[in-house]
């Protein structure tokens, strides 16, 4: 499974989200790989084209079975 948290480590909301993924997953025995954007801190549209190219090379790299993105800034409208 891969998380896809729109925002930095250390950022609250963020934080608690992935705490309670976290705990859901692995306490079924399933793995987890978490892909942070940080786009809280870094709000430009280059940054967020940037990372989301990331994000999915790395989908198309870890074929995961589920991929969870939260809140709007982990998937950017077209155009962004």
């Amino acid at each position: 499974m891969l998380f896809i948290d729109p925002y930095h480590e250390g950022y609250a909301w963020s934080d608690r989200l992935t705490s309670g993924i976290r705990e859901t997953i692995e306490g079924r025995g399933k793995g987890i790989s978490i892909f942070r954007r940080d786009t809280k801190r870094n709000a430009s549209t280059g940054f967020k084209e940037n990372k989301a190219l990331e994000a999915k090379a790395l989908i198309e790299r870890f074929k995961p079975d589920v991929v969870i993105a939260a809140d709007d800034n982990a998937s950017p409208a077209a155009g962004e």
